[in-house]
């Protein structure tokens, strides 16, 4: 595919941007995303969602540091925000995700 004529941007360009992305999304996966899902899940009961902390973090730059700085910590102060802004709303007829995977997951070892 010809992405650099969509965006009107050279090929190196494009392929350097997609590649800062992709890091940016493992470094945040790996980094963030793994401790902070049991952390909030150990605190609230509540799921942690990628989609949203990822849209947080691109908003808030700056919490980048201190959340990092409070999970090497094992601050919970650090993941507060995040359970507020970044996970899913509880909800009794509607699943989220992790909610229907783990219902999934349950049938598949029930049965």
């Amino acid at each position: 595919m010809s992405f650099e004529i969509i965006h009107n941007v050279s090929a190196i360009q494009l392929r350097a941007t997609l590649m800062a992305r992709l890091i940016t999304i493992v470094i945040i996966m790996r980094g963030i995303y793994r401790r902070c899902v049991w952390i909030i899940a150990q605190s609230s009961k509540r799921s942690l969602s990628l989609a949203k902390l990822m849209r947080y973090i691109q908003v808030r730059k700056e919490r980048l540091m201190e959340i990092l700085v409070g999970l090497v910590k094992d601050s919970k102060q650090a993941v507060l925000p995040l359970i507020r802004y970044c996970s899913y709303d509880m909800r009794k007829k509607r699943f989220n995700y992790i909610q229907q995977e783990e219902i999934i997951l349950n049938e598949i070892f029930l049965s």
